[in-house]
């Protein structure tokens, strides 16, 4: 109950509204559906033990972290993130193909699990890998 007290005045606060108190007894019947929500993701979190954030976005080097942990690339690899962003664009040219003249080719496959950053994809003017 000190919890749902607790989500129920942060959403009280931000939204700038003030509720009267649930009545005692009164059960979970009265939580709305986003605190309910909150709280049940709340406790998922706690008992399967939230991962840490190992690229922690907004601090300092956190690109590097990235390709390091999701791509694994070795910090200040270049050329690896200019593999990983020409194979990128390879798969954005082939979903246009795709939708626009069919199937070209079913056997390729973006080989990365995750995309690169979006500042990484510069210079590619000479990219020919979509045709």
């Amino acid at each position: 109950p000190d919890k749902v007290m607790t989500i129920r005045r942060k959403q009280a606060e931000r939204s700038g509204r003030v509720e009267a108190p649930p009545q005692q007894g009164a059960g979970d019947e009265h939580l709305d559906f986003e605190t309910r929500l909150k709280l049940r993701l709340e406790q998922k979190e706690a008992a399967q033990g939230a991962q840490p954030d190992q690229v922690r976005y907004g601090e300092k080097e956190w690109k590097e972290r990235y390709y390091t942990a999701k791509l694994g690339l070795p910090r200040a690899d270049a050329a690896g993130r200019r593999a990983v962003a020409g194979q990128y664009v390879k798969g954005l040219c082939w979903v246009l193909l795709y939708y626009y003249q069919g199937v070209q080719d079913w056997g390729w496959f973006y080989p990365y699990h995750y995309a690169p950053c979006a500042s990484d994809l510069v210079d590619l003017g000479d990219f020919a890998g979509g045709r």
